[in-house]
């Protein structure tokens, strides 16, 4: 499901964007979608403008990232799935793409149990 308001205009650069959705859903995937649930698998996109910032929500029904691990997510090569193909880039991927390339900040929003994993993206809304 996506939220965004048809005026809301984002100056950036759309290869780095096109990467972090990927690398978000591919995570919601590979960690967070139970095979039985697949029929009820939702990602939900939502984005808004706050002064001279775009905020994008992203956020899965998924299990959730557990408390114990949440530090740990934005770093490289850390993974609860090697044993399945993980590398642990996806998010750390992500992590510098927003912080490095697009000039903004990442974090993960509070967990709440059966939620899903939530993330909240804050960009300018010009890139130079």
């Amino acid at each position: 499901m996506i939220d965004i308001p048809d005026a809301l205009k984002l100056e950036t650069i759309p290869g780095a964007v096109e990467q972090i959705f990927t690398n978000f859903i591919n995570n919601s995937c590979q960690h967070g979608f139970k095979e039985s649930q697949e029929s009820h698998n939702l990602v939900f996109i939502k984005a808004f403008k706050v002064d001279d910032k775009v905020i994008i929500d992203y956020q899965d029904n998924g299990v959730g990232i557990d408390d114990a691990i949440a530090h740990q997510v934005f770093t490289p090569f850390y993974t609860t799935s090697r044993s399945q193909g993980g590398t642990g880039l996806g998010l750390s991927i992500v992590y510098n793409l927003v912080t490095q390339k697009l000039l903004g900040d990442i974090r993960i929003v509070e967990q709440h149990a059966s939620i899903g994993a939530h993330f909240q993206i804050r960009l300018p809304i010009k890139t130079s």
